[in-house]
């Protein structure tokens, strides 16, 4: 996924391992940077203004409708505005 430039053929959605003793130290060579789950969790409303900047109108009323969906399930989710415009979700939620 790291070499893909264009934004449309990216993935908006990322499923992340949530066990500390799965993750690898460190990325792979030429890997992105991690950042864990919990940290996108806690920084969710500092980031919310860079993730929706500069997004098209029908695409932010898309992503609101999926953070209302997530929030009234109350299902933990990270916004990833460095990496894309990724909603990071553990994946033993969605399973």
């Amino acid at each position: 996924m790291g070499d893909e430039k264009d934004e449309r053929k990216r993935s908006h959605l990322r499923l992340v391992v949530n066990n500390v003793e799965k993750r690898a130290p460190r990325p792979a060579e030429g890997g992105e940077d991690f950042i864990a789950l919990e940290e996108l969790v806690a920084q969710r409303d500092m980031l919310r203004g860079n993730f929706y900047r500069d997004m098209d109108p029908w695409q932010a009323k898309a992503y609101a409708a999926i953070e209302r969906f997530l929030g009234a399930r109350q299902w933990p989710y990270g916004l990833d505005p460095h990496h894309g415009r990724l909603l990071v979700l553990p994946a033993l939620v969605v399973s």
